[in-house]
């Protein structure tokens, strides 16, 4: 499953009791597929699902990319 799928995923099968854990790719802005780099940053993904299910995230720019 790709890996932005998983994230939005998580978040749509998460309750009010869950913690969901994203982990294992850090700072990386980029997934390599077949020998192509694709944009994929899981700060991005997790905000835009977590938006999606009409939680208020943290929009702070102090973090890095």
């Amino acid at each position: 499953m790709p890996r932005d799928v998983a994230i939005r995923q998580a978040v749509e099968l998460a309750t009010e009791k869950d913690t969901i854990l994203v982990a294992g790719r850090g700072h990386e802005v980029w997934q390599e597929v077949k020998g192509v780099n694709l944009a994929l940053d899981d700060r991005v993904e997790l905000r835009a699902a977590l938006t999606a299910r009409g939680f208020k995230v943290s929009t702070d720019e102090r973090i890095e990319s």
